[in-house]
């Protein structure tokens, strides 16, 4: 977990322009670190602060591209993001497979998302899915049940509830597993935001 002047670092660098997670990565391999490089200003850090301590107030953590706890598959990819915005428990390491399906599902495609997300939970891995309705929120439901873990990767801030019937399941994941997002605090689940969301969710799982 990057801290402090680590994470503004990190911050700053994904938010000065023209960079981005893969230029940025560039970057970090080229200089070291975030910290060192060149092109940071002092009013990007300044702002990048800000969004720093915000992290830390809502009770979240940014997790850096060279942290331990970045989930190694993810990190394999050519625009894995340069860290992550995680609330609830460390990630757990080992297997983790996605289960995501319709919103508007059946009743027995929800029964089924939730008889696999518990028996893989059962068997120690992580149930990761996006929250959503339907499909999403029942794989989630069932990796509960199974006392297992969780990870709900979500298109907008870890502070924002998306949809917000799910208030109570988001409460209940950040409890027992992980929310997660790449975008800054506060930020609102615009349409956009979830194809890249899916990148990480298949890229931080086996299946």
């Amino acid at each position: 977990m990057a801290g402090g002047d680590e994470a503004a670092a990190w911050i700053a660098l994904r938010a000065t322009a023209g960079v981005g997670d893969v230029a940025g990565r560039k970057l970090v391999a080229e200089f070291g670190s975030p910290a060192a490089v060149p092109t940071l200003s002092r009013r990007a850090l300044t702002a990048a602060r800000r969004e720093a301590d915000r992290i830390v107030a809502g009770g979240a953590r940014l997790i850096a591209l060279d942290d331990a706890e970045y989930p190694e598959l993810l990190r394999e990819l050519h625009d894995a993001p340069l860290y992550l915005i995680a609330k609830g428990a460390r990630l757990a390491e080992g297997p983790a497979v996605a289960i995501v399906g319709a919103r508007r599902a059946t009743d027995y495609g929800l029964e089924v998302a939730r008889v696999l997300a518990e028996g893989l939970a059962h068997a120690g891995v992580t149930v990761v899915s996006g929250l959503a309705r339907g499909i999403d929120g029942a794989a989630h439901e069932g990796a509960l049940a199974a006392r297992g873990a969780t990870v709900a990767v979500l298109g907008c801030g870890v502070d924002v509830v998306y949809p917000p019937e799910h208030r109570e399941l988001a409460a209940r994941v950040a409890e027992q597993g992980t929310l997660l997002s790449e975008r800054p605090m506060g930020t609102p689940p615009l349409p956009s935001h979830f194809p890249a969301r899916n990148r990480i969710l298949a890229g931080m799982t086996q299946g």
